[in-house]
């Protein structure tokens, strides 16, 4: 039987002990039992304040953020140096569980190049020009690239740390917006004993197989193209351009005995990743529309609670162990493509040899009764209808693609974030803002990291502007994304990229 989770945490026996106080509750007991003793002293601001000012003066500035309608759980970004000011809101963010942002150490070019990039597919040529070459101005500029951290050396210091320690494992809970510190040692045990069952997984012995992989999925991506099922540009998205094989990981399981992993093989930036959330996208709308299907434990409670359980009757859960793995690939495939096949057929003949439109109506309408007798889903019906409504979309949007207009998400950089905005709001993008450092984006981290030499990313052609002693210079530089921050000259010219 599951344990009742009653705390947002779960702690084993360790040589180090483990808090169950929060930093904001803490520090109320540090200032509860040191009321008149000295805590900051900011020598530059010239203020000396005690625990207890501390505590009331943050108490106070608290209460102004509930004012303003923040809760628990919320993002709050707090711009400013080391002084005062900002210790004072990051103390009350705490008092109210407001999440606190990091600014960034240096501005985030990489973010802002791909969401710029992003935006320019959906403006026409010249106007896309004219926005880089605006964004460019603004993020070259001396006074972009000094950015005042909101967090002391000794924090930072602190972070790194916490980043480099091989003894634990910061990890993110299976359910829920928990964060779970594992021991290494017991991390690495747990997860040797998930791949050790033969049942689920395969030893490939020494030779890594990703490179035939690659080749296998090529030629079936030259096979669709030629039958027509994606064009060229499509097949250049979906082709491999890495050969990094999947990463395995594991989720604690914090509301079960024992704390077990939850087996997680995530593709991104693996072979297959482009091709799977393409099938990914395709399945989306067969998702969650059974009547059998329940999203969550909330829609379950509300489906029972009118419900009455007799003496003689039990109501039970079952869980079912490695579910993804142990799912029939083939058997579900075919079950998808013979449903939504049979469809999708027969609604075209009746599009295709009956002329009246009252005569096609009733035909369809005689095809869907009859399915539904023979056990089709309602979902099936509506899937089918929106693929047919989907292309008739998709061609329409060819034609207006140039006068479509969309948004983009920004990292937030004081100053700068807003003059983006305002670049951005002149070609009618949208601007969203997005928090560009949390400690748990810093430390949560479940995935091994890829080594630098196995990153692959699109390769650029910038022609030179530079000038040579013969005049304009004719040669181009050719580089991997990534590369802009390197100072480089190009055959001797005077024209540098920074």
């Amino acid at each position: 039987m599951s344990q009742k989770l009653t705390k947002s945490y779960i702690n084993v026996p360790e040589k180090r002990p483990f808090s169950d106080k929060s930093i904001g509750q803490r520090f109320n007991e540090v200032a509860n039992q040191n009321p008149d003793k000295e805590m900051y002293v900011f020598y530059a601001d010239k203020e000396r304040k005690t625990f207890r000012q501390m505590q009331e003066e943050s108490q106070q500035f608290a209460g102004g953020l509930l004012k303003l309608g923040l809760k628990k759980g919320d993002t709050l970004g707090i711009w400013g140096g080391n002084h005062y000011e900002w210790l004072l809101a990051y103390l009350a963010s705490l008092q109210i569980g407001v999440i606190t942002v990091i600014t960034p150490a240096k501005l985030p070019v990489v973010d802002i190049i791909t969401s710029t990039e992003s935006a320019c597919r959906k403006l026409p040529p010249g106007e896309a020009g004219e926005l880089r070459a605006k964004v460019v101005n603004l993020v070259t500029r001396p006074n972009c690239n000094k950015i005042d951290s909101n967090l002391s050396k000794e924090e930072r210091e602190a972070l790194q740390q916490l980043q480099k320690d091989q003894s634990i494992q910061i990890l993110p809970a299976d359910k829920g917006r928990l964060v779970v510190i594992l021991n290494s040692e017991e991390y690495n045990r747990k997860c040797e004993k998930l791949v050790s069952d033969t049942n689920t997984y395969k030893n490939l012995g020494k030779k890594d197989p990703t490179s035939k992989y690659k080749k296998q999925l090529t030629s079936v991506l030259l096979e669709i193209e030629k039958e027509g099922g994606i064009n060229r540009v499509e097949y250049r998205q979906l082709y491999p351009t890495t050969e990094t094989p999947p990463k395995f990981y594991g989720l604690p399981k914090i509301h079960k005995k024992d704390t077990p992993l939850r087996p997680i093989v995530s593709s991104v930036g693996s072979i297959t990743y482009s091709s799977a959330k393409l099938v990914a996208d395709i399945l989306a709308p067969l998702v969650g529309k059974t009547e059998h299907h329940v999203a969550n434990s909330q829609i379950f409670a509300e489906r029972i609670k009118n419900e009455t359980v007799e003496e003689d009757e039990e109501l039970r859960s079952y869980d079912v162990t490695a579910l993804f793995t142990s799912v029939p690939v083939d058997k579900a495939l075919r079950i998808i493509q013979h449903k939504l096949g049979v469809i999708q057929t027969l609604h075209h003949r009746a599009d295709s040899i009956i002329s009246e439109q009252e005569d096609i109506a009733e035909e369809k309408s005689h095809i869907n009764s009859a399915l539904k007798k023979c056990g089709y889903p309602n979902w099936s019906f509506d899937k089918a209808k929106k693929a047919k409504e989907g292309k008739s979309k998709n061609s329409n949007l060819k034609i207006t693609n140039v006068e479509t207009k969309g948004q983009v998400v920004l990292p937030y950089v004081k100053g700068t974030s807003e003059a983006l905005r305002r670049i951005f709001g002149t070609y009618g993008i949208r601007v969203c803002f997005k928090p560009t450092q949390t400690l748990r984006q810093l430390l949560v981290s479940p995935k091994d990291k890829t080594e630098k030499k196995d990153i692959t990313g699109p390769i650029y052609y910038i022609p030179c502007q530079g000038k040579t002693l013969q005049g304009q210079c004719s040669e181009s530089y050719i580089a991997m994304f990534g590369d802009y921050a390197l100072r480089f000259s190009v055959l001797g010219c005077d024209f540098q990229l920074k």
